[in-house]
């Protein structure tokens, strides 16, 4: 009887870890709204480990997007070129070079 007990809690945890996991996927990827964190209560070792690295990820790209929102506003206004203090890394590099060049550019 534990056994079923335990397995049904585990059932339940899965479920909001992949609910909460879809959440912030469908938020950011579809809707278009960033910063949404994961939350499940009582997660532990790798289930938290998971939970944990979809919050890094959101957090880093929501801060980086919009950092590269603020610049290339600034870059449409003629405001100053605004350097981006976000790191990034890969495609996201790239995107922030060519902002961070037509910013430059206008100056």
């Amino acid at each position: 009887m534990r056994d079923v007990r335990h397995a049904a809690y585990y059932g339940r945890q899965l479920g909001i870890l992949i609910g909460e996991l879809r959440r912030i996927a469908r938020e950011e990827g579809v809707e278009g709204k960033f910063g949404g964190q994961a939350e499940v209560r009582g997660a532990a070792g790798e289930w938290r480990a998971l939970i944990d690295d979809v919050n890094t990820m959101s957090a880093n790209l929501t801060m980086q997007l919009r950092d590269l929102g603020r610049t290339a506003k600034a870059a449409v206004e003629g405001g100053l070129p605004r350097s981006l203090t976000v790191p990034a890394s890969g495609e996201m590099a790239e995107i922030f070079d060519s902002v961070r060049t037509i910013s430059e550019m206008r100056a």
